[in-house]
């Protein structure tokens, strides 16, 4: 194994939200429960608008008000609104470490997300707005990197390159929630996203009434099962906010989003795409 190097994200997304079969795990071993009146998943959210905008902070709507994971704001570093789930937080500056790894005769890259840099969890808690609709939708899962950050990247994987390797650059259907996407696909062998490695999202749990095993969405291509349920990618392409899009105005940033395209059918018989296997791991209290 070999590192490539670490890179400060613009934006990390994880809908953990959209997994139905997810949220009726939580939902059978106690979520809401405690009496604290959330019985919805938490989505991850980044937002390092130092670099994306210029500002050392910025005001959020829908996020979990932290009294919900037993911290204040000003613990945090945020400033409370009038608004009980608007706050004004600090640039979050998470990082994706990338190292290569020899699989026989063919070299692989592994991705990791570092939420705690410095002692601080670079990432805030939000309620999906779209939770319902969520299971239908294919990417759920993002990383936007800054330009200037990807080159770099780029230039150390050069050598991973090959003159007989063709991409094939696809357009992602535009929504009115999101800019034009040019893309091409990177398979994926295996991934793991958990709450249990964000202490935000452990203390919620445990506040929220949840007991047992604090779950993973883990995808293997070896397993059989996983294959059934799944056909991941990463897509991977250069995006640019224009304001004419109802956007605030960016740098182009690379993104990478895993999508899951196939429909099956839920726990609950309803038709959805899976986003993980569900794994189990054991949930360990905060102090």
């Amino acid at each position: 194994m070999a590192e490539v190097g670490h890179y400060a994200l613009d934006t990390l997304q994880i809908f953990f939200p959209w997994d139905d079969d997810l949220y009726t795990h939580f939902k059978e071993r106690g979520l809401g429960s405690a009496g604290l009146g959330s019985k919805k998943l938490p989505l991850v959210y980044t937002d390092n608008c130092e670099s994306t905008a210029g500002l050392k902070e910025r005001k959020r709507k829908y996020v979990i008000n932290p009294k919900l994971f037993g911290m204040t704001p000003e613990a945090l570093g945020w400033k409370p609104t009038l608004h009980e789930t608007e706050f004004v937080i600090p640039a979050e500056k998470p990082e994706l470490g990338i190292t290569t790894i020899h699989f026989g005769d063919v070299n692989l890259l592994s991705l990791s997300i570092i939420t705690r840099i410095g002692g601080v969890e670079q990432y805030h808690l939000e309620y999906s707005s779209m939770s319902e609709f969520g299971r239908i939708y294919k990417n759920w899962a993002t990383f936007y990197l800054p330009f200037r950050q990807a080159k770099d990247l780029a230039n150390r994987l050069s050598h991973f390159s090959s003159s007989s390797m063709e991409l094939q650059f696809l357009e992602e259907s535009k929504q009115a929630q999101r800019e034009k996407f040019m893309y091409f696909s990177v398979g994926v062998r295996k991934y793991n996203f958990s709450y249990s490695a964000l202490d935000y999202a452990k203390r919620f749990f445990q506040m929220n009434g949840v007991t047992g095993s604090l779950p993973s969405l883990a995808y293997d291509h070896s397993d059989v099962v996983s294959r059934e349920l799944m056909e991941p990618l990463l897509k991977v392409g250069v995006i640019q906010t224009k304001s004419i899009d109802g956007f605030e105005e960016r740098k182009p940033q690379v993104a990478i989003k895993l999508s899951q395209p196939k429909m099956t059918t839920t726990r609950r018989n309803v038709r959805g795409r899976v986003k993980g296997r569900i794994l189990r791991t054991v949930i360990r209290q905060t102090s």
